[in-house]
């Protein structure tokens, strides 16, 4: 890989960054987040490599590609991972269809 082909996949998002740096449960919800009004993220190939005020990364990265989202938001992607107690015991049955599943599966085991 040459110095060219580093530098061409770097990408600079911009926008208003909000990342979360503590719990909200258990100080006061303006401890929990950070948000960056004129923001920026630099992605260097599939990493996060930098975040922070988008005038001081840009002038960091000059040759990174910028890509303007504006005032939209942006941040890290949520990662759903709840699950209902009551279903643990036929975690990863069969079912045909949702419907079947639900009916010969889920519906007995929740009562």
């Amino acid at each position: 890989m040459t110095q060219n082909d580093y530098i061409n996949k770097m990408k600079l998002l911009k926008g208003t960054i909000l990342s979360f740096i503590n719990n909200p449960f258990l100080v006061d919800i303006s401890d929990s987040v950070n948000i960056i009004e004129s923001g920026g993220v630099l992605v260097d190939g599939s990493l996060i490599k930098d975040i922070g005020e988008f005038s001081k990364l840009k002038s960091n990265y000059p040759h990174a590609k910028v890509y303007d989202y504006g005032k939209n938001l942006i941040t890290s992607g949520f990662v759903d991972c709840h699950m209902h107690y009551p279903q643990t015991a036929i975690i990863a049955s069969y079912g045909k269809r949702l419907l079947d599943w639900l009916n010969e599966y889920t519906f007995p085991e929740e009562k």
